[in-house]
């Protein structure tokens, strides 16, 4: 018989039909903000392990965004 929920979802229309249509967008881009996220968290706890290592300050984790992930993002690029 299969999994009946495209099919639901087409006959409803609306939201519904909307959110199947672009299913595979929305997880690509869930999938992608969670590795982003993991990444960045991760190279910060990296980063603020050094500075204590160091006993200097560490910035926040927004700055850390901000300014320190974008150039280390890049230099992988």
């Amino acid at each position: 018989m299969g999994c009946l929920w495209p099919y639901w979802a087409v006959k409803q229309g609306g939201v519904w039909q909307k959110l199947y249509q672009n299913s595979l967008t929305l997880a690509y881009t869930l999938f992608i903000s969670i590795s982003f996220y993991f990444h960045a968290y991760g190279s910060y706890e990296v980063y603020r392990q050094q500075q204590l290592l160091s006993h200097e300050e560490a910035i926040s984790f927004s700055k850390y965004l901000v300014g320190s992930l974008w150039f280390e993002s890049f230099q992988n690029w």
